[in-house]
Order: C-alpha cells, then structure tokens, then sequence
C-alpha cells in the first residue's frame, strides 16, 4: 500500500479504472474490496431514501471522486516538491 504518485494523465486513468491495474502500488485489493462495498451501500441507502437510481448513481459517483482525491491528495503535494 502506498500513496499514487503518477502524472496527471495516469492519475485519470486510475480514476477511471478504480485505482489503477493491480499492482503492488496503491490501493491494496482489500482496500477496493472495502471502498466498493461501501459505495454500493452508500448507494443503496440514497435509493431506499429518495427512490432515484439516478441520485443514487450520482451520490456514489461523487462519493468515489472525493475518496479518490483525498486518498491521492499526498502523492499531488509530493510530485509537486511538497506545500511550500
């Protein structure tokens, strides 16, 4: 397990491809395992709430992108030479 430090294309591109191929860098498969079954859950309880699949997609959509961005935030600060 390690934080993604990739350019800004491979970085879409493991957006895109749930964290990237399978490798022994990044998101460990436990972790994917974990991160999916908390988005469908997620999203099964934005539908039983609001009866939209439309919300519920949208819901865990936007909940992937901010895990996303919050688990790749330390690798953007460290592929830019740190805050400062």
């Amino acid at each position: 397990m390690a934080y993604i430090v990739q350019s800004p294309a491979a970085m879409i591109y493991s957006f895109l491809t749930f964290f990237g191929p399978f490798v022994t860098r990044g998101a460990t498969i436990g972790i994917r395992v974990e991160l999916a079954a908390v988005f469908i859950g997620v999203g099964a309880i934005v539908y039983y709430v609001r009866k939209s699949i439309w919300r519920s997609l949208v819901t865990m959509l936007v909940l992937y992108a901010v895990v996303f961005v919050s688990g790749t935030m330390p690798g953007m600060i460290f592929s830019r030479g740190g805050p400062f």
